[in-house]
């Protein structure tokens, strides 16, 4: 059914499972990553952050969000279910003795390649390319630090656009298409101004 919220006045209709499965997965690693930086901060470079608990918390809860997305982008539970059991594989190596960097670095290659792929074999190259080129870009960042210590700061302000073309992708599955409809159709509904069959082309 239709939503009527004064406070979310632009939210019609709930979204698609696979807009609030990204939302989960994102909502719900950002408070450990907070608590790294917070911590980093006043940790000494090295050793004493690569294996403080409070990191190991920040990569368990990437890839924790990264099984959410891996169902967001595809709609397929067949997908996610193979997502989160190599995310589940990422999350135990962050509970061995010794941290490995490099291997931390691949694992979180591979958890990204996992939900970008099926962007090509849809045939959604644009989203595809943006979301590759601003990981680069990002870890080029990262990895560089060409702006000294404002390269970090750089480095998450460049994947700020990755979530909203995530966004987008789930909006374009054929199985989010009902939840279009409806929130097209509450949105008309909600505004009489408009003809119902004029605001459902836009769509």
């Amino acid at each position: 059914g239709c939503i009527d919220n004064s406070l979310f006045p632009m939210l019609f209709s709930y979204p698609p499972l696979t807009v609030l499965a990204i939302a989960f997965g994102i909502a719900t690693h950002a408070p450990f990553s907070i608590l790294y930086h917070l911590n980093a901060a006043k940790l000494s470079p090295g050793l004493e952050q690569l294996e403080h608990w409070s990191r190991r918390l920040d990569h368990i809860f990437i890839h924790w969000g990264w099984a959410w997305i891996s169902f967001g982008v595809t709609g397929n539970l067949k997908y996610f279910s193979m997502g989160a059991v190599f995310n589940a594989y990422c999350i135990l190596q962050q509970f061995k003795h010794i941290v490995v960097p490099k291997r931390n670095q691949i694992l979180m290659v591979l958890a990204m390649a996992i939900n970008v792929m099926p962007m090509i074999s849809r045939g959604d190259l644009q989203p595809f390319i943006l979301i590759v080129s601003l990981m680069v870009f990002s870890s080029w960042l990262f990895a560089a630090y060409p702006l000294g210590p404002w390269s970090h700061a750089a480095f998450h302000l460049s994947m700020l656009p990755i979530p909203f073309i995530f966004f987008s992708c789930a909006c374009m599955l054929p199985s989010s298409a009902d939840h279009i409809i409806r929130a097209a159709q509450c949105a008309a509904a909600s505004v009489p101004s408009l003809e119902s069959e004029e605001y459902l082309n836009l769509f």
